[in-house]
């Protein structure tokens, strides 16, 4: 039987923490999350796109996330997390 490492302190030293973690990174980078995605993601109408603005929002003001700086503009903004 398999036990899992319980230890975070182990776990973040270990090769395959940090591959996993570069991986999640590079596909963040080419494919950050947008409005529209989000709205597919939680199955929100289009009227109801301000719902999800309001989450983009407040998730940024309290820096979990941060506007992509290969963003054109409000409309098309892209989000990464804080840690990409």
């Amino acid at each position: 039987m398999l036990t899992p490492n319980l230890s975070y302190a182990n776990l973040k030293e270990s090769y395959l923490f940090h591959h996993i973690a570069e991986k999640t990174r590079a596909y963040l980078e080419a494919n950050p999350g947008a409005h529209a995605s989000l709205r597919e993601r939680f199955d929100i109408d289009k009227k109801n796109s301000s719902m999800i603005s309001r989450l983009l929002n407040d998730t940024c003001a309290i820096g979990l996330i941060y506007i992509s700086p290969d963003s054109t503009s409000d409309k098309n903004r892209k989000y990464l997390p804080f840690w990409a």
